[in-house]
């Protein structure tokens, strides 16, 4: 293989590896759990609302906004990775190395088809500095979700956006898993069959 191929399968395997740190290391607010969720949905309601806050509640939600600015950059940088990476992959046929390479391909497959009807209403994914709050869109996830913890009823438009919000809630633990688990699997696979020489050919 060329060595520059090389040098960017390699760099677009540590551009995975970074993108798997930052989604294993921040959340977005709203995938937190309670009752650290909650809070964080409290504080950016009022927000959003230009309602008095704190200092100190200020900076709890700076970093709760952060988290998600930073998850979404870390999904960002994933997705840049696994595109460059399974590209070159492709191209040098190497599937042929073992079946477990079709394993780790089908888990990477939910970061290149995700979409805002895959991930929950705080999360943009690829836009991590890009990320800007939309405050209507916010607003409107945030009441319904605070309105059905404290038991009060939901017309048929709000039910039906909660039972929404809860399905992207279990897709996007299926989406974080599943592609990280991808990853580990993928570059593992990568350091064993690079050491065995089998990818230099």
């Amino acid at each position: 293989m060329i060595s520059w191929v090389m040098s960017l399968y390699i760099f677009s395997g540590l551009l995975m590896l970074l993108g798997v740190y930052f989604t294993i290391r921040y959340r977005p607010y709203c995938t937190l759990k309670s009752p650290e969720r909650e809070l964080a949905m409290e504080l950016h309601r009022k927000q959003l609302l230009d309602e008095p806050m704190s200092d100190d509640a200020k900076l709890q939600l700076d970093s709760y906004l952060s988290q998600t600015k930073k998850y979404s950059f870390g999904d960002f940088v994933m997705f840049l990775g696994v595109l460059i990476h399974i590209f070159i992959f492709v191209g040098n046929e190497w599937f042929h190395l073992t079946p477990l390479y079709f394993l780790s391909m089908f888990c990477l497959l939910p970061i290149l088809i995700a979409t805002s009807n895959f991930t929950p209403y705080c999360f943009i994914p690829f836009l991590g500095l890009l990320w800007k709050i939309d405050k209507e869109h916010s607003l409107s996830h945030i009441c319904i979700e605070q309105k059905k913890a404290n038991g009060e009823q939901l017309n048929k438009d709000e039910l039906h956006l909660y039972k929404s919000n809860q399905s992207q809630q279990k897709m996007f633990e299926y989406y974080r898993y599943s592609l990280n688990g991808g990853v580990v699997l993928h570059l593992s696979l990568d350091v064993f069959f690079a050491l065995n020489g089998s990818l230099n050919h």
